[in-house]
């Protein structure tokens, strides 16, 4: 009877990727939580002819035959799973579908229940996040949606997500609860992608730029968007978060808006063109123009110049700044009496707005030929953070004592891309990322000693208010940051991923783990997989449900060391 059964598990079957495997491993489980055993050991055999190594398809083959009353079956496959290396042994002690077979001769000497190894320091808080949640959903279409742009309010309350159709002029804005990542509701679609796009100081509505040039104001509380004015030039389809700005004034009384090669526009709060540019406000990765404090002018360094317009007519009002090599990106001090400029002999200097007079001059160099990028100063006022390109740095400089605080190793680098810096409210931490969001975000905390916060998440610039939460993208995903503690909020998936994705309460995770327990599995667009095996490996140890099942009854589990 025994060898007649095992004889019906098939030991090889072409594979049809692991996102079959975990379908039907999540469909037998169902039948488990079903009490219906037989059906959930049809499940199990089937994804075993998959995947016919996995200790953990063997072990709820095991569950499933104990469940179906089949004791001989369960003890000789659990035997098996340990053979393959399940060795979960607290799990297996407490499961309830192994109930009929526990404490039989037969069952497996290293699933004997013992003390879990004691683990400590960062090795603890490793096994805690790569347990902490369980799987909710698998996608398993190609992707048809991406993120592309990202915004919070001032008041941490709120959030948007631009969301464009892969290929198609169509795009959509998503409205979320900053804090919890959920999804408040869908606020407006159009006939373009969208290129970027910020909310107004009141939260009430967003300023939105699509890559038709067409800029609108969108009610955040679904009513009808108007359009506001079109920028002259026109880009070819391009879904990349870079390249734009949408930017209200600190006093609230005007908008900008640019797309780097397609000129700017200078616009009141009610929606009334002041003024168009039609010149360049930028190179294809960003816009070189930011608001004095008081919201009265705006600097913009589009030729190597720092030049300087009034925010009331949009006229130049002030002569542009002389300096001795041509100037990258130009940014007010909060104060507004002072200004940074970067530039393409790789420094970074600070100058008295009234007098002219050079007050700060820090030179970068590094094992590639850059020239200083971006520069951002703290919101206290008492730092300047700058970075480099295409060779990556990230310094920071105390301003008064002109002393570097923090100056980072080479970060990677390529086409001349920008880092990002973003501060947070409390002048404590800032975060480094490249614009086009295909490497790591990282960081930095100042404050009370120097600690770099190397999160190895591939993910964007973060998109900050004042009120403490900060978003980060990339193609697939967004995550929200807790701008005053440097903690993850959250994490959630496009609608649709580029590939198969594997989806917990807390997001969707990467094929390789990181110290936040991020996992994805990865699928090619036809559904294979060069490593189906290892990959379903990581999935099914790491997000099996009964495992959180385990779990949610307080089973202390062994971390998988696949």
């Amino acid at each position: 009877m025994l060898l007649a059964l095992l004889s019906l598990v098939p030991i090889c079957v072409q594979s049809l990727g692991a996102a079959e495997v975990i379908r039907l491993h999540r469909a037998a489980d169902a039948s488990l939580v079903a009490g219906d055993g037989r059906k959930a050991a049809e499940q199990f055999t089937a994804a075993l002819a998959l995947a016919p190594e996995q200790p953990t398809l063997h072990y709820g083959l095991a569950c499933a035959w104990a469940r179906a009353g089949e004791r001989e079956l369960a003890l000789a496959t659990l035997n098996r799973a340990a053979e393959h290396g399940y060795a979960d042994a607290a799990l297996a002690e407490w499961d309830p579908d192994l109930a009929s077979v526990r404490g039989d001769p037969l069952w497996p000497a290293k699933l004997r229940a013992a003390p879990p190894p004691k683990l400590e320091g960062a090795e603890s808080v490793r096994a805690r996040l790569e347990h902490a949640q369980p799987v909710r959903k698998l996608y398993d279409t190609t992707s048809e949606w991406g993120i592309c742009a990202a915004a919070a309010d001032r008041n941490g309350e709120l959030g948007a997500l631009a969301v464009n159709r892969h290929g198609h002029d169509e795009g959509a804005i998503d409205l979320l609860d900053a804090r919890t990542g959920a999804r408040l509701r869908r606020i407006a679609s159009f006939d373009s992608q969208v290129w970027t796009l910020a909310f107004d100081a009141s939260g009430a509505r967003l300023g939105v730029l699509t890559i038709d040039g067409v800029f609108r104001f969108v009610p955040t509380d679904g009513g009808a968007a108007s359009e506001v004015g079109r920028l002259d030039g026109r880009r070819e389809r391009d879904r990349w978060p870079f390249g734009a700005l949408v930017s209200q004034s600190p006093d609230r009384r005007r908008w900008l808006v640019a797309g780097a090669d397609l000129g700017a526009l200078l616009v009141d709060a009610d929606g009334k063109l002041v003024r168009a540019w039609s010149e360049a406000m930028g190179g294809f990765f960003e816009v070189r123009a930011d608001w004095s404090p008081d919201g009265k002018r705006i600097v913009w360094a589009p030729l190597g110049q720092a030049r300087f317009f009034d925010a009331e007519s949009g006229a130049e009002s002030d002569p542009a700044l002389e300096t001795s090599s041509p100037v990258h990106f130009a940014r007010f001090h909060p104060d507004g009496r002072r200004l940074a400029t970067t530039h393409e002999d790789s420094h970074v200097r600070l100058w008295d707005l009234a007098t002219r007079e050079l007050l700060l001059d820090d030179e970068q160099q590094g094992i590639f030929e850059t020239f200083t990028s971006q520069v951002a100063f703290s919101p206290d006022g008492s730092k300047l953070a700058y970075s480099t390109a295409p060779g990556a740095y990230v310094v920071v400089l105390d301003i008064a004592s002109k002393r570097r605080l923090y100056d980072s190793d080479h970060r990677g680098g390529r086409m001349g891309e920008p880092v990002e810096l973003t501060w947070s409210g409390d002048s404590r931490r800032l975060w480094f990322a490249f614009a086009s969001s295909v490497m790591a975000l990282d960081g930095v905390e100042l404050e009370p000693t120097v600690r770099e916060l190397d999160r190895a998440i591939r993910s964007g610039p973060v998109r900050a208010g004042a009120g403490g939460v900060g978003l980060s993208i990339h193609f697939d995903g967004a995550i929200g940051i807790d701008t005053r503690t440097g903690r993850v909020l959250w994490r959630r998936a496009a609608p649709g991923g580029v590939e198969e994705l594997i989806h917990t309460p807390e997001g969707y995770w990467t094929g390789e783990a990181d110290e936040l327990a991020n996992y994805v599995i990865q699928l090619d667009l036809h559904g294979q997989d060069g490593n189906t095996h290892a990959i379903t490996d990581h999935a099914l140890a790491l997000f099996d449900p009964k495992r959180v099942r385990a779990r949610a009854s307080g089973v202390e589990l062994v971390v998988p060391r696949l």
